[in-house]
């Protein structure tokens, strides 16, 4: 099985931390979400199983939770982001602040 991208990997994790997403309903769906189609969430979503990002809870078919690899993971990426973000916001800010004194 092919490695998904760094960015398929993360919006899985995202969307299996998130509180109101229902496995169940993004089945249903007609189209995929957050710019992944189905096919991308599902195989993203087996290759992070086989390689012990999340695991199924037992008993039930259609929920996951991360492991301690993949909470590690995905906070990393958040911290990465956050950081990305706040660089951006600070040359705005600094962009902005030059053509205020101009």
């Amino acid at each position: 099985m092919e490695e998904p991208s760094r960015k398929e990997k993360e919006m899985v994790l995202e969307l299996l931390q998130d509180e109101v997403f229902c496995f169940n309903w993004f089945l249903g769906k007609s189209k995929g979400l957050k710019r992944l189609t189905k096919n991308q969430f599902l195989t993203t979503l087996y290759w992070l199983e086989a390689k012990k990002y999340v695991y199924r809870l037992p008993g039930n078919e259609h929920e996951y939770c991360l492991t301690k690899r993949g909470q590690a993971w995905h906070d990393t990426y958040l911290k990465e982001y956050q950081e990305e973000v706040f660089i951006g916001l600070s040359y705005l800010l600094m962009r902005s602040e030059n053509n205020f004194k101009e």
